[in-house]
């Protein structure tokens, strides 16, 4: 549970989220709301036969909340106070920018797979079926919702280089391509593997194309849409009649002001290159 004392009158309010054995509910502060809500869940109980096992229950409040006020919660709703960031539906949630220090857990994940397979004799052509069908589909979930920090894509592209070259006697084997060419299409004299950067860009588009546009059926784009909507040109500056002159962030060329959907999904320079890469 999430208890906040923040009003939020001019966003979509979201009062709980589910998914499959996970619930998320967000509740005002205040002792009436916490009592309101204990009691739900123990009519839930009843009614399901089901029990909630406090032991993996916990909320979470600002951290400027008095000590007292704290405690109180806890006697109240009978569960202990956790912090951010924490694991919800395999990824981590946190407040302000991502640290490289929370996706740790997922590098070692995968390079703890990646020193498993060391010892087996494996041809090159072996380990690139790996790292396309496994090594690549394990990082694929938090790419699709999260804005991975640079550091963790590049550790992860470190950890797959190592691993396509191979070992000898303990010692890593020289690399003879740069990974950028390894990566790169078939016709281009890659080896068709997809890079991480280039499926985390293509996935940031796919959520920004979300909310622009395929918003209507999506909770988590119309939130976005509702608590961003002063900084979003499509919806706030174009709609006050507000022309602003700027380049577009996603050409080389500064003299480029285009801004339509259009441009920015296929036209633009990023998205020209991602469209031929796939």
């Amino acid at each position: 549970m999430i208890f906040s004392s923040r009003s939020t009158s001019s966003v979509l309010k979201i009062s709980h989220l589910l998914y499959a054995d996970d619930t998320m509910i967000f509740s005002n502060r205040s002792t009436s709301s916490v009592r309101i809500l204990k009691g739900f869940l123990h009519s839930f109980m009843e009614a399901s036969v089901l029990k909630i096992n406090p032991a993996k229950s916990s909320f979470i409040v600002s951290s400027k909340m008095a000590t007292n006020r704290i405690y109180c919660l806890e006697r109240e709703s009978s569960f202990l106070r956790s912090s951010l960031p924490f694991l919800y539906i395999g990824v981590p949630l946190s407040k302000g920018r991502i640290q490289a220090s929370t996706f740790q857990p997922l590098v070692e994940k995968i390079l703890a797979r990646i020193s498993g397979w060391k010892a087996r004799f494996l041809n090159q052509g072996a380990r690139i079926v790996l790292i396309k069908h496994v090594l690549l589909s394990i990082p694929i979930h938090s790419l699709a919702v999260v804005d991975i920090p640079k550091q963790t894509l590049c550790s992860l592209e470190k950890g797959f280089t190592d691993f396509f070259w191979g070992w000898s006697e303990g010692k890593k084997n020289l690399h003879w391509v740069n990974w950028k060419t390894i990566v790169g299409p078939s016709k281009g004299g890659g080896l068709g593997i997809k890079g991480v950067r280039d499926v985390s860009s293509a996935l940031k588009l796919k959520r920004a194309w979300t909310i622009f546009v395929d918003y209507q059926s999506n909770l988590w784009a119309k939130f976005m849409r509702t608590k961003y909507e002063a900084v979003l040109v499509e919806i706030s500056v174009k709609k006050k009649g507000i022309h602003l002159a700027s380049s577009c962030v996603c050409c080389t060329d500064n003299s480029c002001k285009e801004e339509s959907l259009d441009h920015l999904f296929v036209d633009s320079e990023i998205a020209f290159a991602l469209w031929s890469y796939f």
